[in-house]
C-alpha cells in the first residue's frame, strides 16, 4: 500500500478520543511493504484511513482490514471517504466505521461529478456517517438540498465547522450549533482543531520512519 505519512493521535471528529494510528492513503506516496504495515497497525485498537486516495487502493486496504481482524478481533477501522466509490468485500463488517465527506460544489465539479447516487446509498444502509464541512448559509442550503435528493437519514448526517484554526473554530461554533438545531442534524466538532491543531497530530510524538514530530 502507498502511504503518505503515518503516525499516532487521538480522534477528533464524531468517534473523538480514541488513540489511533493515523494512515494518509496516497498513491502519490511511498510503497509500504504489507507485513510492515501490519506490524505497525497491530499495537492499536483504533486506525484512521484517510486521505483522497483511499478507495483507490481498495484491494490493499480491504486485506490490511482482514488482516488485522484475525489478529486482533477489538480492531476498529475509521475509514474516510468522498463517497465516489465502496470498498470491496469489507462492507459489512462490524470492524469498520465510514465517514463519508461529499464534495461541495465550493470544491468545484458538476454534481453528479461529486455525489454518486448509489454509493450513497450504498452507505446509508451500511450506516455511514455523513460529515458535511459548513461556513455559511450558501453550504447549509446545499447539505439540505444533498440530504433531501439522496433521502440521508439526518440521524446520520453531522455537521462540521470548514475552520483550520482553534481561534476560526471557536468562532464558527455558534453558526454551526444553530444550523444544525434548525435542521434536526448532529453535529461534529473539530476536537483535532482545537486541542492539537498541527494537522491533528500529537507534538512531541515521533513517527519511527522519518522521526518527524507528529
Amino acid at each position: 500500500m502507498k502511504v503518505r505519512e503515518i503516525y499516532p493521535s487521538y480522534t477528533g471528529l464524531i468517534d473523538v478520543g480514541y488513540y489511533a494510528l493515523f494512515i494518509n492513503v496516497d498513491k502519490q506516496g511511498v510503497e509500504m511493504p504489507f507485513e510492515t504495515l501490519l506490524e505497525k497497525v497491530q499495537p492499536f485498537n483504533n486506525v484512521v484511513l484517510f486521505g483522497e486516495d483511499t478507495y483507490k487502493q481498495k484491494e490493499d486496504m480491504a486485506s490490511l482490514v482482514k488482516k488485522s481482524i484475525t489478529k486482533n478481533n477489538n480492531i476498529m477501522f475509521h475509514v474516510h471517504t468522498n463517497g465516489m466509490t465502496r470498498p470491496i468485500s469489507i462492507g459489512n463488517f462490524d470492524n469498520v466505521k465510514y465517514y463519508i465527506s461529499l464534495k461541495m460544489k465550493r470544491d468545484g465539479g458538476y454534481y453528479e461529478e461529486r455525489v454518486n447516487p448509489t454509493f450513497v446509498s450504498w452507505f446509508i444502509k451500511i450506516l455511514g456517517r455523513f460529515v458535511f464541512s459548513i461556513g455559511n448559509v450558501d453550504d447549509v442550503d446545499e447539505v439540505n438540498m444533498i440530504v433531501q435528493d439522496m433521502g440521508i437519514p439526518k440521524t446520520q448526517v453531522f455537521l462540521t465547522s470548514t475552520a483550520t484554526t482553534p481561534e476560526l473554530e471557536y468562532a464558527n461554533t455558534e453558526f454551526v450549533l444553530k444550523e444544525a438545531k434548525k435542521f434536526g442534524y448532529n453535529i461534529a466538532p473539530k476536537v483535532c482543531t482545537v486541542m492539537w491543531p498541527d494537522e491533528g497530530k500529537l507534538k512531541g510524538e515521533q513517527d519511527d520512519e522519518n522521526e518527524e514530530e507528529c
